[in-house]
């Protein structure tokens, strides 16, 4: 629960130690989270929200920009992002100070149903009260200094090859590297991995790299709710090996059994404090068709929930444009053989790729592809606006076209035309409609 004190100069200062996390505010604004290993995750100052990445990169996102700024996301320069690092520590380090020389007075909770009486809420479990609670919350916090950060960042970057991009609702996954890189890595549009050699590792890699990310994660672990296997199209790896992957995974890690629903739930948890909801994952369409439904039913006994394909466009003209192998009837047969085996996915469409050339055959196209894999409940479509690289295969053959790129209103449009022409089996339950702006990624 959050505690709250006034200090000597009157700042209203709120600590929360959570099971994964500590925040802190300072009247409000400016406020901070950090893992329970002292890493900054994140923090909203003077109107601008800014994330830090495991490899000590910082990102602000500015939610109302001047219109002469550039846009809403931007990472900031290694000297100005030492530089907030550096004022976010010391400002942590000086709360600490005036806490040790007792000048916070605890406040009443706001919190419904305590303190109605103007009493203080319980103290904690091991009865340290407010103050032993916020040094608790700080001495987390001060295991890390931004010279701390840059040398966490070298460890991490010696367990990891970049992780390039999630799906949004796996941005706090716990991300285990069974592949480097993309197996295809052809597509014009995509820039993610294409300065890296594809790698699948062995059993014994993939074993030793399961630990480092235990040993570097610690306790900041609790913050991760999910395990995604990464990185492009994890899931080529035959299916043999691909089993004996996911064996280690669960020697290393509790994974909520498949079905397990209310109350069965909330005991499985009770029992695994730090135990994942499932495995994800990325595929293609065209190497995804060697899987059957007797494999992925395999595979989701082992923890896999959701997979995620990108469609791109339903139209196979634009495919071929993009460089994309497969069909879209590919990737409508191995949604359909992933559902069949009741794994859920998550399909992503390509706003506004392809410029006004194809557009009405994308939309069309893209409406009858979807409509075909039969999505309902625990399924995503995310529609993933088109970012056209400066320098990529795609700009080339772009301008070599003259296709005219859409407006921002013309994607929008876009958007709202294939929506409406989707149609669910099951109109109670239909899947989940999301955004995913790849500029947003950060981990």
């Amino acid at each position: 629960m959050p505690y709250e004190f006034l200090d000597a100069q009157h700042n209203r200062i709120v600590v929360a130690l959570r099971p994964d996390s500590v925040a802190v505010s300072i009247n409000a604004v400016p406020s901070y989270s950090f893992d329970l290993g002292g890493r900054l995750i994140g923090a909203f100052v003077a109107g601008r929200s800014y994330r830090r990445t495991l490899d000590n990169r910082v990102v602000e996102r500015r939610w109302h920009k001047p219109p002469d700024e550039a846009g809403p996301v931007r990472e900031l320069p290694p000297a100005e992002a030492r530089a907030f690092l550096e004022q976010t520590y010391a400002a942590m380090t000086a709360l600490r100070r005036s806490l040790d020389a007792g000048e916070w007075q605890p406040l009443p909770p706001l919190l419904a149903g305590e303190g109605q009486g103007g009493g203080l809420p319980p103290l904690s479990a091991t009865g340290e009260g407010w103050v032993g609670v916020a040094r608790r919350a700080f001495d987390l916090i001060q295991q890390q200094s931004p010279a701390g950060l840059e040398a966490d960042a070298q460890r991490f970057r010696a367990i990891y090859k970049p992780i390039a991009i999630l799906p949004p609702d796996q941005y706090r996954a716990l991300v285990l590297q069974a592949t480097e890189g993309c197996a295809y890595n052809r597509c014009t549009f995509c820039h993610f991995y294409k300065d890296i050699t594809f790698h699948r590792k062995s059993l014994p890699e993939f074993r030793q790299h399961i630990q480092a990310v235990r040993d570097y994660f610690g306790p900041a672990i609790a913050l991760r709710r999910s395990i995604f296997l990464a990185d492009a199209n994890a899931l080529v790896i035959p299916q043999r090996p691909l089993l004996a992957l996911l064996d280690a995974v669960h020697e290393a890690f509790p994974i909520a059994p498949a079905d397990l629903a209310g109350g069965d739930l909330v005991a499985w948890r009770a029992a695994h404090p730090g135990g994942f909801a499932g495995l994800y994952s990325f595929i293609d369409a065209f190497t995804g068709r060697r899987k059957t439904q007797d494999d992925f039913a395999a595979l989701r006994a082992r923890g896999l929930r959701r997979v995620y394909i990108g469609l791109e466009s339903g139209d196979d003209a634009l495919l071929d444009f993009l460089g994309k192998a497969g069909s879209a009837a590919d990737a409508v047969q191995v949604v359909t053989t992933l559902k069949a085996a009741r794994v859920a996915v998550g399909v992503i469409v390509l706003l506004g790729v392809g410029g006004e050339r194809y557009a009405e055959q994308h939309i069309a196209h893209t409406v009858e592809a979807i409509n075909a894999m039969r999505l309902g409940r625990g399924d995503i479509v995310y529609f993933s606006e088109f970012v056209d690289w400066p320098g990529s295969e795609y700009a080339q053959r772009a301008a070599a076209a003259g296709i005219v790129p859409l407006s921002g209103e013309q994607v929008r449009a876009q958007r709202a035309a294939m929506q409406a022409g989707f149609a669910f089996p099951d109109p109670a339950h239909p899947p989940k409609l999301a955004l995913y702006d790849i500029r947003r990624f950060v981990y």
